[in-house]
């Protein structure tokens, strides 16, 4: 129903190599997204981290059935979007103090859930005098074990993703483009395309 969850099913259900990959079939990739709405989440109320952990923690996912036509199925999440930072809690994101308390609970729910967490957040405003950044206080980019920037070329829809930190492996930057398309059955289908870098001439 909301933007996120579409938008993920839409290009989900157009994978169609995945479980024969992992030995699994007879799935729908889509089922195993599950997607949660809570407008009133506040990372800053504990109860709401636990309730999170809790959800991920109780996911059980059917994934088709293995070459012995036994069920494979998927415990606890393996990924966790949170989207956004800025409507997930109350706290003043130009707040040190707040935002590190907001971090601290993703912390605490990746620590009791197991899972990679994702978190979308927003660049402020460019302004002439003040280079584009992460809106809210510097404590959000120091929590952050990596940061993913992605920047769309509204002339060619080709959108960027610049590694701009990562504490482990230091991957380059690449392109992708959403194409958009509509089934015969009328679903609207979206792919994601990776765009190839030019080939180098040295």
């Amino acid at each position: 129903r909301y933007d996120t969850g579409r938008a993920l099913y839409a290009m989900a259900r157009n994978i169609s190599d995945t479980w024969e990959v992992s030995g699994a079939t007879g799935a729908d990739p889509s089922d195993a997204i599950q997607v949660a709405w809570h407008p009133d989440l506040d990372l800053t109320n504990k109860e709401d981290a636990a309730g999170i952990i809790s959800t991920a923690n109780g996911l059980l996912t059917h994934a088709g059935t293995d070459e012995f036509g036994e069920d494979v199925v998927f415990e606890r999440a393996r990924l966790i979007i949170l989207d956004s930072l800025r409507d997930l809690s109350s706290a003043d994101e130009s707040s040190s103090t707040e935002v590190k308390a907001v971090m601290g609970a993703i912390k605490f729910i990746r620590a009791y859930s197991d899972a990679a967490i994702l978190v979308l957040h927003h660049t402020r405003k460019s302004r002439k005098d003040q280079p584009e950044a992460l809106r809210g206080s510097n404590a959000i980019d120091g929590a952050a074990d990596n940061i993913f920037r992605l920047v769309k070329n509204k002339r060619t829809d080709a959108i960027t993703v610049e590694i701009e930190k990562a504490r482990a492996i230091q991957p380059p930057s690449f392109q992708y483009r959403i194409i958009t398309t509509t089934s015969p059955d009328g679903f609207v289908v979206k792919t994601v395309s990776a765009i190839e870098p030019p080939a180098s001439t040295a």
